[in-house]
């Protein structure tokens, strides 16, 4: 398939994670997908629209933007949405946590993170939470403990919830069946909110590394969720061969 040069993908990263952690993915859905590099900035009076402005200003002056994020960076997805309104053909959240999950499992990001930890204490926890299959070594690397005290600062400091409703945008919501952040009784979360211009989609073999581990079926997914808001039977963002 030809390159899209009318949608820009913003991509994101999750929390505490650097912006090539999306640039397989970016990879995949053509020559204007971008993997800005997330700003650390003092905790201290962070706001989420800080991250969400941080995002937009990546896109540029794009007039058709399709904001994609994992995890954490789902939520920035949204918000990014909102804040640019009518510019925003869509939003991607890719293994966006449920509205709630018990708390021990948010000590799994922490012990993945901290380098001081035994190394096999962090595969642990990055198997049990991330990963279906085989811990990369990638993700035993790239952590930034500054940059997550500011992203969980932030986002605990939002004067705009409605900007997480991403303007109206439709969103694709993807979900790792094994992801413990997102079980089974928490898949309709964000249609709940967001209503039916969200599509639920639910891949195999994965746990909250979504995009990690299932490269090929997220973009597939993507793909196929393009087409079908551009009303056609293939997507001209893909690269040749990706959809």
């Amino acid at each position: 398939m030809t390159p899209d040069h009318e949608t820009t993908f913003v991509c994101l990263p999750s929390v505490g994670r650097p912006g090539s952690d999306m640039q397989p993915l970016a990879d995949a859905l053509g020559s204007r997908a971008i993997c800005p590099e997330p700003v650390t900035r003092a905790p201290v009076g962070a706001t989420f629209e800080d991250i969400a402005e941080d995002a937009v200003s990546a896109a540029g002056s794009a007039e058709r933007v399709v904001f994609v994020g994992h995890a954490y960076g789902g939520h920035v997805a949204l918000a990014a949405g909102g804040l640019l309104g009518r510019r925003t053909a869509g939003v991607v959240v890719i293994g966006i946590g449920a509205r709630s999950y018990p708390a021990e499992l948010g000590t799994l990001i922490d012990r993945a993170a901290d380098p001081s930890r035994d190394l096999s204490d962090r595969r642990d926890a990055l198997a049990t939470g991330f990963f279906d299959g085989p811990v990369p070594d990638t993700w035993l690397t790239g952590w930034s403990g500054e940059l997550m005290a500011y992203q969980r600062a932030a986002r605990r400091n939002i004067a705009n919830p409605d900007l997480l409703k991403a303007a109206g945008a439709p969103v694709l919501d993807l979900i790792g069946a094994n992801d413990p952040f997102r079980p089974p009784a928490s898949h309709g979360d964000l249609r709940d909110v967001l209503g039916s211009r969200v599509r639920v989609e639910v891949i195999d073999g994965a746990k909250h590394a979504l995009p990690e581990e299932r490269l090929e079926d997220v973009t597939h997914a993507v793909c196929r969720w393009m087409a079908d808001l551009a009303g056609l039977g293939t997507q001209a963002g893909m690269k040749e061969g990706q959809g």
